[in-house]
């Protein structure tokens, strides 16, 4: 009998304590390391928010050559895909140069949740590469 009152009060607390969890924002990501699909320019990139969420997001873009010297200069287009749908994104992302082969990349309005990737056309100084970066978009 003792041990069946153990096990009832024990199956009551398990049920009620899921009650009162606590929801928390996702972690951070780290940022990307892409390299082009020619080979000639690698990027870091760090999204904004971090985790990307539906809505408006941002992006930063650190450039390099392959001889490791800031890739400056840049015309950069950005599309964003949802590969398992087959679709963009409904508005055209904008980029400017802030410093020294940095960029950001403004105005990517992710339309729901899921994986995204982000296709980048850059043409720097005479270079053009071809670059892909990926998020699971909360």
């Amino acid at each position: 009998m003792r041990r069946m009152r153990y096990v009832l009060l024990l199956t009551i607390t398990l049920m009620f304590s899921g009650s009162a969890c606590v929801v928390t924002a996702a972690d951070p990501i780290a940022a990307s390391e892409v390299t082009g699909q020619r080979g000639l320019l690698r990027a870091t990139a760090t999204p904004t928010p971090n985790p990307p969420s539906t809505g408006q997001n941002a992006l930063t873009i650190a450039m390099v050559r392959t001889d490791g010297q800031a890739a400056t200069g840049c015309t950069i287009d950005v599309l964003p895909w949802m590969p398992a749908h087959g679709h963009g994104a409904t508005a055209t992302p904008l980029f400017e140069e802030e410093v020294g082969g940095i960029y950001l990349v403004s105005n990517i309005n992710y339309t729901m949740p899921g994986h995204w990737e982000l296709r980048v056309d850059a043409h720097c100084q005479g270079v053009t590469d071809h670059l892909v970066v990926s998020y699971e978009v909360q």
